[in-house]
């Protein structure tokens, strides 16, 4: 009898102390150690070999990374463009600060060919979402632009879905032109997968350089 009643008061002690556990906050979870957590990916890729292929309206177009130089703080990427209509060269810069074009590119330009005084594509920092570009367009026409980052976004191209920035584009000239461009988003690691709004190049395939 005795032995019966211990028992019951055993259980009667269990089951409130099993329900006030179950309504105690849970631990959160330690977070990931910076050393474990996947490497981001650079800015643009600097390997050469990698290649690019865009879709538009005049058909498409491969764009090839043949040279890679160490120029400063940063490197200097050769790309060279063969479409339809032309082959040429664009040369990139890929700083600590960001990446920049520093001669023209039919990457953007289509068939004005675009120089920069090394304007900022894709700024390196995550916290500048504005920032202003100065160019000249082939024959001569200066002009000004203001990049802005105004969204971050999944953009669905023929080679995949990425998640991209999306920067808008406005810029003038003294001379009354201005870029039809109006955005373009930009992938880290891969670069840009669309431009135009709406689309006039949008990314088939991307393949990196070994």
């Amino acid at each position: 009898m005795c032995r019966s009643v211990i028992r019951q008061r055993k259980l009667a002690w269990c089951v409130p102390l099993v329900a006030m556990m179950g309504t105690l906050p849970s631990t959160p979870a330690a977070p990931v150690p910076t050393h474990l957590m996947p490497p981001e990916p650079p800015l643009f890729p600097t390997r050469v070999g990698t290649k690019w292929v865009y879709v538009g309206a005049d058909g498409e177009s491969a764009h090839v990374v043949t040279r890679v130089e160490k120029k400063g703080d940063g490197e200097h990427i050769t790309v060279e463009t063969t479409c339809e209509v032309e082959e040429r060269e664009g040369l990139w810069s890929l700083r600590q600060d960001g990446l920049f074009l520093v001669d023209g590119s039919a990457f953007f330009a289509g068939r004005d060919r675009v120089h920069g005084d090394c304007w900022c594509l894709m700024p390196a920092s995550r916290k500048l979402d504005k920032w202003e570009i100065k160019g000249m367009r082939e024959g001569g026409g200066g002009g000004n632009g203001t990049l802005k980052v105004i969204a971050i976004e999944e953009v669905n191209v023929p080679a995949g879905t990425f998640h991209a920035t999306k920067v808008e584009w406005k810029q003038w000239a003294l001379d009354g032109w201005q870029s039809e461009i109006k955005a373009y988003w930009f992938t880290r690691g891969v670069g840009v997968v669309q431009v135009g709004d709406p689309p006039v190049w949008r990314l088939k395939s991307f393949e990196l350089g070994k």
